[in-house]
């Protein structure tokens, strides 16, 4: 839950357990201070190309969200934290893609939570 928002999503356990997203997502959140971009994967799953992810986007004060499918090739786990090699900044302004609004203090919220 960030902020008044829960999202309940099927995520595959095949290589990630609930307790490794959770590990995962609250370290994203803490790292919005220091990054314009953040990369929540939400379902990791082999042997499929593509992995779901929520791309984060620094707009001002807060982040732009969207929920992506991208490959799994262009997708880079480091540590706790994933970058996606091939984002295009411009997607985050197609109007035909879903997005939201969370603030970076709604983020750190989250991460202390």
């Amino acid at each position: 839950m960030i902020a008044e928002t829960r999202e309940t999503f099927p995520a595959a356990t095949t290589i990630w357990s609930e307790g490794q997203y959770e590990h995962h997502w609250k370290a994203t959140a803490s790292a919005a201070g220091q990054s314009d971009l953040l990369v929540f994967v939400t379902s990791l799953e082999p042997p499929t190309d593509l992995t779901a992810v929520w791309a984060l986007r620094r707009s001002g004060d807060a982040f732009i969200a969207m929920n992506m499918l991208v490959r799994s090739a262009t997708l880079a786990i480091a540590g706790d934290l994933a970058a996606i090699d091939d984002l295009n900044p411009a997607d985050f302004d197609d109007p035909s893609v879903s997005r939201w609004r969370v603030t970076a203090e709604e983020l750190a919220d989250f991460a202390r939570a």
